[in-house]
Order: C-alpha cells, then structure tokens, then sequence
C-alpha cells in the first residue's frame, strides 16, 4: 500500500472512474479540480491502482471529512488509516463529516474515530470531531 498526499485530479478520477458507493457523493457535484481547495487530500494505492481516498475541505471555522474506500478493501483497517491520517492534519480545528443514517459501518469508524452526532437531520447525521 501506498499513500500519494496531494495526488494529481488524474490519479482521483481514476479511481471515481469504477463504479462508486451512492453513499459517497462529494463528486457528484464537484468537478475534480475542487480537490486542489482542499487542506489535505491523500490517495491509497496498491499496485499502483488507487483504491482510497480523503479529504479535509475547508469551511468557514470548520473542516469537512470526506472519505471513500473500494469495497473490495473496507473492513481491512484502510478506513480507519484515513481517518486518522485525516485528524491528525487537522490541526485541532473541528471536523465534520455527513453520513447516511443507514450506513452502519461508516457510523461505526466515524463513532471509533472519536466522532459524535450533532446534528440529525431527515436522512443523513452530521458528526463532529472536536481533536484539539
């Protein structure tokens, strides 16, 4: 495995390319450039072939999390690599993330991670981190 910090939009849209989670849709609004707004963005590849992404996307006082993992790689320890990764470039300033209110095992790293629920809204929770 491979960590590439700050990859080039070429190496993320290789990886948005293959069929993604509908749970993830940071992209699906955003062209690939917005990637070079962000605090951090890191890839994860094995074989030269990406397989994980995050990214910590500045907003007013905050930070916001997005993370996406291949499904033939979760439950293997990556997801809680990215997040940890995530936080500790965050500097101490709050982070937050939205999840689905079905995704159970998101929910679960995030909850792992030191996230909490802040707010609950019709379909997704919002969580917060607050590492400093």
């Amino acid at each position: 495995m491979n960590i590439v910090e700050f990859p080039d939009v070429r190496l993320v849209a290789k990886l948005f390319e293959k069929e993604v989670s509908p749970t993830f849709r940071y992209f699906q609004k955003r062209n690939f450039d917005c990637i070079h707004n962000h605090v951090y963005t890191i890839i994860l590849e094995d074989g030269g072939e990406p397989f994980g992404y995050g990214h910590l996307d500045p907003e007013n006082d905050t930070l916001w999390l997005g993370i996406y993992l291949h499904p033939n790689y979760r439950g293997l320890g990556y997801g809680k690599k990215i997040m940890d990764l995530l936080i500790s470039k965050s500097k101490g300033t709050p982070v937050r993330l939205t999840v689905d209110k079905n995704n159970y095992n998101a929910i679960a790293l995030y909850t792992l991670c030191g996230f909490n629920v802040v707010d609950d809204l019709d379909k997704y929770l919002i969580m917060e981190c607050k590492n400093g």
